[in-house]
């Protein structure tokens, strides 16, 4: 029997690998922190429909500062792991991803009391065995243009900790993500309003492409599609830890940096040394082993 919980979370992974997939070319057609800040402004748009459809509802002041708080950690994260991928390759930078099913594996198990095999148990050893030979240079020097991206998945993992909370105490999951994301656009309104270079940027960027320049409307619609397939994934996934089954959301969601580290082998022509693959092997064993047990 198909499970109506992992058919909803691999309909957010579908989301996120779009996601994946365009944020190498849309995140570094900007320079650094233009492209985030554009993708702020536009990810809350499909929560936007997804309320004017179904309506806002109601929500506790604590499920409310809840989510406010998960937002300071959604905005952390955007800016400092793609901060990473613009500085790194995208088959590096999607492993550390890998942190966030663990976390969320843990809390609907020891926390909310889901069930965990003894196998299962083996396959989280693997990701962080896996993503910590990812971060590994040659020589076993410690790539430091990964600290960003792992600070930025250990702050989505957070992010997604508090919502969980939030979403399950509140039983709204779309106000509660529309008020993450108004707080990451806040962040990013501060953000701009210190950094005047990068504020000229994102006007640039629009008013390009207004002009319609083929170079700005190409770069515009990478991080449009970025944009929209990420906050449609997270939206989703919000609604399938709703319904109660975080293990399961958490666990498929372990492999999504799988298939982007094979787009970016395929399409750009992404290596990796020795070491790096087998971390990525043992990810990807650990992914499958939380997966199916």
């Amino acid at each position: 029997m198909v499970s109506y919980a992992a058919t909803m979370a691999l309909l957010a992974d579908c989301g996120w690998l779009v996601s994946g997939f365009s944020s190498k070319k849309a995140i570094r057609s900007f320079e650094k922190n233009i492209g985030t800040c554009i993708l702020l402004l536009i990810r809350v748009l499909p929560v936007m429909v997804l309320l004017a459809v179904i309506g806002l509802g109601t929500i506790s002041f604590d499920n409310a500062l809840m989510a406010v708080v998960a937002g300071l950690f959604l905005g952390i994260g955007y800016f400092t792991y793609y901060y990473s991928l613009h500085q790194e390759l995208l088959s590096k930078t999607i492993a550390t991803n890998e942190i966030q099913p663990v976390v969320l594996v843990l809390l609907g198990t020891l926390i909310l009391g889901e069930a965990l095999s003894n196998i299962a148990v083996l396959g989280i050893l693997l990701i962080f065995a896996g993503v910590s030979l990812v971060v590994i240079n040659q020589g076993f020097s410690f790539n430091r243009k990964l600290i960003p991206g792992i600070v930025g998945s250990g702050s989505w993992a957070i992010y997604w900790l508090i919502m969980t909370y939030a979403i399950q105490g509140s039983g709204n999951f779309a106000l509660c993500v529309f008020i993450s994301q108004l707080i990451c656009m806040g962040m990013m309104l501060v953000y701009l309003a210190i950094d005047k270079k990068a504020k000229q940027g994102v006007v640039v960027a629009f008013q390009e492409s207004l002009r319609g320049n083929r170079t700005a409307l190409v770069s515009l619609g990478l991080v449009t599609l970025l944009a929209f397939s990420n906050g449609f994934a997270d939206t989703v996934f919000a609604y399938v830890i709703q319904s109660g089954r975080v293990s399961i959301a958490g666990s498929i969601n372990a492999l999504v940096p799988v298939f982007v580290v094979v787009f970016a082998y395929l399409v750009y022509k992404e290596r990796l040394s020795r070491l790096q693959y087998v971390g990525v092997v043992a990810a990807i064993v650990g992914a499958a082993l939380v997966t199916l047990f």
